[in-house]
């Protein structure tokens, strides 16, 4: 019985951390003068730079990024918070250290925000491709129904969206980030 709770609290957590993530951004978004979710890169709401990644050129708008890092931190803090309370519950060190990775690198965001150039590359590279690993292995967790194939379809996609690119011409940069954003955080609210 303590396991299920347990379980819950860190599926909990996952779903707060979509949500408010999902609020905040938003937020930012309508904070930021002339922000497009088809031209501007998600993280452009923290510090935006001309041909990412370079740092010749950036720009931080506020009060939008103030809103976006701590809704970033936040997500990252209670994901974080959420796998340990699920890997007491279950144990799965594969989909552990993985998910772990993954949120450690969402808090790295904060520290290595788009002005820091390649390193952001680097920490959203890692963010991402474990975030779809994670979400795959939670089969691990999840063991029957409809969750468990929504959770590991979400993963793949995120992996997907991670190594290709759509073209930009269709949907622009800014869409074929939130492709992959919204793949992996509908991913995390399916696990929750």
């Amino acid at each position: 019985m303590v396991h299920d709770n347990t379980i819950k609290i860190g599926g909990l957590l996952y779903v707060v951390a979509v949500f408010q993530f999902f609020v905040l951004e938003l937020v930012a978004e309508t904070l930021y003068p002339g922000y497009s979710v088809a031209s501007n890169y998600i993280s452009d709401l923290g510090a935006t730079c001309v041909k990412p990644p370079s740092t010749l050129s950036c720009v931080v708008r506020q009060p939008a990024a103030k809103f976006f890092d701590a809704t970033v931190f936040t997500m990252g803090l209670l994901l974080l918070a959420g796998v340990f309370l699920v890997y007491h519950a279950a144990r799965k060190k594969p989909y552990f250290i993985t998910s772990a990775l993954a949120d450690l690198a969402i808090l790295l965001t904060e520290v290595f925000p788009e002005n820091t150039g390649w390193a952001h590359v680097i920490v959203g590279d890692v963010v991402f491709y474990f975030t779809g690993i994670s979400l795959v292995l939670a089969m691990t967790i999840v063991k029957k129904g409809i969750i468990r194939y929504l959770a590991m379809a979400f993963g793949a996609l995120t992996l997907f969206f991670t190594v290709t690119d759509i073209p930009a011409g269709l949907v622009g940069v800014g869409g074929q980030e939130r492709l992959l954003v919204l793949s992996a955080l509908l991913g995390l609210l399916v696990l929750g």
